[in-house]
Parts: C-alpha cells; structure tokens; sequence
C-alpha cells in the first residue's frame, strides 16, 4: 500500500511545526529560573530548571552561630526546595507542549529524546525507515 506524497509531506510538515514549538519551549525552561530563601533567611539561593546553581547568598548573621554542619544541611535544603519549584514549573510547560505521556519517567528539560523522535519524523527518515525505503 503507497501512501500518497501529499499525505507524507502533511505529516512531515505538521513534524516540523512540532519540532519548532518544542524547541521554543525547551528554551523557555531552560530559562527557568527560581529563588528560594531558607527558613532562617539566612540563606538563598538560584537554580535553574536544570539543577544548576547559579547564586549563593549568605547572610553574615550566619556567623554569629558558627555551625558549619547546620549550615551545609540548610544550603542543601534551600537548594532542593528550590529545584524542586524549578523541575514543577519546567514540567508544566513541558506538559503542555507534550502531554504527560512523553514526560514519564525523570525530568529531562532539554527534552532532547522527544525532539530526536519528532526530528526524525520531519526530516522523513522515519517515514523512510517505516517504509522499507519505498517513498
């Protein structure tokens, strides 16, 4: 059975439509990026979506208890609170462009596998490949 060529090319066309929107939003979370204060204040911190920490703020009150143990467990704390905010707002604007089914599993924000995958049907090579080569 010959699938027609207008048909082929709807389906790659509407691919790279997707891959587009995915790769705009895959910006977007990477530009994600969260605050968060520890319950003390006395430490805060930046992460983005990716995990990355990207500021430390210490306040000097954190001298006048030396607890360097404390401290460490706070800084930690404060850093998983806020990827944690990071990774669910990620996940929202992931979910939206992908639906929940391709976001199963550990949160990848580069969403390189989903992109690979529609890439693929955009360029053809999948169609090729389901075809046995006979387009």
């Amino acid at each position: 059975m010959e699938l027609s060529s207008r048909v082929l090319n709807d389906v790659m066309l509407h691919a790279q439509e997707h891959a587009e929107l995915i790769r705009k939003t895959r910006d977007t979370v990477l530009d994600i990026r969260v605050t968060e204060e520890s319950d003390d204040g006395l430490v805060t911190v930046t992460v983005t979506a990716a995990g990355e920490l990207t500021d430390l703020v210490l306040d000097p009150r954190i001298y006048r208890q030396p607890d360097s143990d404390g401290l460490a467990e706070t800084i930690l704390d404060t850093i998983r609170t806020a990827t944690g905010k990071a990774n669910q707002e990620a996940a929202r604007q992931l979910t939206d462009v992908l639906g929940e089914d391709l976001l199963e599993g550990p949160l990848d924000v580069t969403v390189d596998p989903a992109l690979h995958e529609i890439e693929q049907v955009a360029s053809g090579k999948a169609i090729d490949r389901l075809l046995g080569g006979r387009r």
